[in-house]
């Protein structure tokens, strides 16, 4: 879990709730990614990405954006490597940066200027999240994006102000949280159509969801609770503040 307060990050052992380690990184910590392999964490700060080591806890790579990333990714089928999507503040186009772990970079122009949050198995898309209009009076979809090609497959509307997404570890869902409305939408990637919307108690920023399904973690304002979404509700655990959050390959 990250912290842009004190520009740290926090391993936190899932199984028993204990505190691994906490990793100082460049300012403003406000995404994490994990490799498939769960060997390196990506941590997207203000204009960089660092690359932590998992199993040391140490930072081996510290790699400057140029710009500011709105939202990182690892990319299957690879252990180190990670997608960031740059919406320009002024003047340009979206755009994804590669991240590898011998500090290389590629880019790509990509439409819409969203929040690139997974990559549907099935296909090999990327998918998107984006939001427009004025908060809780938006209209918010997602999208499945051919970065080849830098087209649109296909979208779906989720909601009014979506802010967190992520995909299931099946590859078969995914889950898409309303700040709003306090819902996280359930998406079939196969059809790409609603199927469910399950109540959460909070305004998430981001969410995850552990191996086996069972759980999804979720962060906001105040703390950072785990509520279990696909069977019975478990009491919430509170930590102190943390502003996103990642996930293992063994949950932890």
């Amino acid at each position: 879990m990250s912290d842009t307060a004190s520009d740290t990050v926090t391993a936190i052992d899932t199984a028993t709730q204990d505190v691994l380690g906490t990793v100082a990184v460049q300012h403003y910590p406000r995404a994490l990614a994990v490799s498939p392999d769960g060997a390196h964490l990506f941590v997207l700060a203000e204009t960089s990405v660092d690359v932590i080591d998992t199993a040391s806890l140490q930072r081996t790579y510290s790699i400057p954006l140029g710009e500011s990333g709105s939202s990182i990714i690892a990319a299957p089928g690879t252990t180190a490597t990670a997608w960031v999507s740059i919406v320009p503040s002024r003047i340009g186009a979206a755009r994804l940066v590669a991240i590898d772990a011998d500090i290389g970079l590629a880019t790509s122009i990509l439409v819409p200027p969203g929040r690139v949050f997974g990559v549907n198995p099935s296909d090999g898309y990327l998918l998107a999240i984006a939001t427009s209009g004025n908060p809780c009076n938006s209209q918010s979809n997602i999208f499945e994006i051919d970065s080849a090609r830098s087209t649109i497959v296909r979208e779906l509307a989720v909601g009014s102000a979506s802010t967190a997404a992520t995909v299931s570890p099946d590859g078969a869902r995914a889950y898409v949280a309303d700040s709003c409305t306090g819902q996280l939408a359930v998406v079939d990637l196969a059809t790409f159509a609603m199927v469910e919307s399950i109540p959460i108690d909070q305004s998430a920023g981001y969410v995850v969801v552990t191996a086996d399904g069972r759980r999804a973690y979720t962060t906001d304002s105040s703390s950072f609770n785990y509520p279990q979404i696909l069977g019975a509700r478990l009491a919430h655990r509170l930590f102190p503040l943390f502003d996103s959050v990642a996930l293992g390959s063994q949950g932890a």
